[in-house]
């Protein structure tokens, strides 16, 4: 009987986690997406795909930053191993450069999904003021993980219990 119950319960179990990843994908919900493309015209930002991505990851001979330019709280609930926090979007200059020194070294956005534009305006914001060498990982978060990769979660310190 148990084994029957289990055979019952796994697919929804199954369809929850697979609903709440697909949820993810179309945005991030800590702010929102839009259809209109953000950024000038002025300055054109280079999508990677996924291969495109891992190629860069994996070349030990070039230097690179990963941001995530995702709300804090959506980088602490899981990124890419290796990825600076930074919401660019409320981020000041000083803010930029204290993370990014070297506006010479190839510097990689992220974002949740393709549908979020974050990391399209992100991209835009970093050239603007100097970056020369952006690019904007459009698969994001979410195909991240739909490809199989781990997502790295920080620990967050909590109070101890009181008595």
């Amino acid at each position: 009987m148990k084994k029957y119950l289990w055979l019952l319960v796994m697919p929804m179990i199954v369809l929850s986690f697979t609903s709440a990843v697909l949820a993810e994908e179309d945005c991030d919900v800590d702010i929102g997406c839009s259809e209109e493309e953000p950024g000038t015209p002025e300055f054109k930002v280079e999508s990677l795909t996924y291969d495109e991505f891992m190629k860069i990851r994996t070349d030990q001979k070039l230097k690179h930053t990963l941001v995530d330019v995702r709300p804090e709280s959506s980088y602490n609930r899981g990124h890419i191993k290796g990825a600076k926090s930074l919401f660019v979007a409320y981020a000041n200059y000083e803010d930029i450069q204290a993370l990014l020194p070297n506006k010479d070294e190839v510097v990689i956005v992220y974002c949740a999904s393709s549908k979020c534009k974050m990391s399209h305006y992100a991209a835009t914001k970093l050239m603007s003021i100097g970056y020369k060498n952006v690019y904007d990982y459009n698969g994001g978060m979410y195909e991240w993980m739909m490809k199989g990769h781990p997502a790295e979660v920080v620990e967050t310190a909590t109070e101890p219990a009181t008595p």
